[in-house]
């Protein structure tokens, strides 16, 4: 989980539930030549690649250019699988499915 200004749990108390915090990154899709950022806020620079970030508390999935909003009103605070975000994103949706997450 990257924790958000909600978040106001130590480490050790997520550890403790079985989350791992880890700070904002940025990672390549093997075999391609996308990049994804996992924030909490939007990055607001132009960036080459997909944001994807909580922290905007709406009620709808969007993809905005390179921005995907996953924040937990829109997760219904549940997890939801990175293929099925990238599947979004690839057919350009603007929501998808509140049943996306099998966990």
């Amino acid at each position: 989980m990257i924790r958000g200004n909600h978040d106001r749990h130590g480490k050790q108390w997520y550890k403790d539930l079985g989350i791992t915090v880890v700070p904002s990154f940025m990672t390549n899709i093997e075999g391609t030549s996308d990049t994804l950022y996992f924030t909490h806020r939007p990055i607001r620079d132009k960036i080459d690649g997909i944001n994807i970030h909580g922290h905007m508390h709406q009620n709808a999935w969007f993809i905005n250019g390179n921005f995907v909003n996953v924040s937990v009103e829109v997760t219904n605070y549940k997890p939801v699988k990175l293929h099925d975000i990238l599947k979004g994103v690839g057919n350009d949706i603007t929501r998808i499915t509140e049943n996306s997450s099998d966990t």
